[in-house]
């Protein structure tokens, strides 16, 4: 993707031995995506339930009028869509940072992120608003890691070559 030869969005390079940090505005939008994602897996469950509880003729609970089943399959519509942002980093690689060429490394070894660590690295967003002291984190700290990176004991580095 170069214009004249000049590549408009500078990307870190990663050398035989040495990994590069990810630039801040490739992880922003890699959760961005992400995030767009997780909504799109929860609305379409959410879609398939409302179709499949009415389409087999399923009632509205007689003393409150509200339909309590599809509430139900609602609420584990979320959690289906919000388990993928849990888990999205095990391997080092969501499907955001596959497109922008990212990965979520162990600093210990330059592995691929485990489940474990993914998890550990996402849940601090059940905190509300704790995405805000995140982003602060990724902009200012020099590694560009964010409080879930240190506690998982995570880097995301740039996975494309210059």
């Amino acid at each position: 993707m170069t214009t004249n030869g000049v590549n408009p969005i500078p990307l870190p390079p990663t050398y035989q031995n040495e990994t590069i940090p990810a630039l801040a505005s490739y992880r922003i939008l890699a959760y961005i995506i992400d995030s767009l994602i997780s909504s799109a897996i929860a609305i379409f469950i959410m879609l398939f339930s409302y179709f499949i509880y009415y389409s087999l003729g399923f009632k509205t609970n007689a003393t409150t009028g509200y339909p309590i089943g599809l509430f139900a399959l609602f609420i584990g519509a979320l959690l289906i869509g919000k388990a993928y942002m849990f888990i999205r980093d095990t391997g080092g690689l969501s499907i955001g940072k596959r497109l922008l060429g990212l990965s979520v490394v162990s600093i210990s070894d330059n592995s691929p992120a485990t489940i474990g660590q993914s998890f550990i690295r996402n849940v601090v967003f059940l905190i509300p608003y704790f995405v805000l002291i995140e982003l602060l984190m990724l902009l200012t700290d020099k590694d560009r890691r964010r409080l879930g990176d240190q506690f998982a004991k995570t880097r995301v580095v740039s996975t494309r070559t210059v």
